[in-house]
């Protein structure tokens, strides 16, 4: 008995597993083209005044958790060329990005007073300014040292 039951549910089962994921592909898909379209809009809005300046906050989250909120002050000419100067909390109170294009990133961190150009290569690490403190992010000097991940 326990044999015939094991193989009706496998029947069922089977079936229904293959037709769901189609729909999970399509989902996610449908999430891509979306977010893509969200992207867009926001573009064609930011693009519509060459200089911005705001205040904003970022809320830092780990494990579900609330881990930090970092504010800071940011400047924008065109898309391209963009100051951010965070304000809170005091470890990285006073920290200031300049981003001239996509690859010329120059970081200034209060702790070493010192200004340093951010590699290419460690872009990713330098966009997440929560993840770690300054002196931790990649400079054209430590490229040498770290290993790309």
């Amino acid at each position: 008995m326990k044999s015939v039951t094991f193989l009706l549910a496998s029947a069922l089962v089977l079936p229904a597993t293959l037709t769901v994921a189609p729909q999970a592909v399509s989902a996610a898909e449908d999430a891509f083209s979306k977010g893509a379209a969200i992207l867009k809009v926001a573009d064609e809005r930011a693009a519509k005044f060459p200089d911005q300046t705001y205040t904003a906050s970022m809320e830092i989250f780990k494990s579900g958790n609330l881990r930090q909120t970092m504010v800071f002050k940011m400047s924008m000419k065109g898309l391209e060329k963009q100051f951010i100067h965070f304000t809170a909390p005091g470890d990285v109170a006073g920290m200031k990005i300049l981003m001239e294009d996509r690859d010329t990133i120059y970081m200034y961190s209060p702790e070493f007073q010192k200004v340093r150009r951010v590699a290419a290569t460690c872009r990713t690490r330098a966009s997440s300014a929560a993840s770690s403190r300054p002196r931790t992010w990649c400079s054209p000097s430590s490229r040498r040292r770290s290993t790309p991940s």
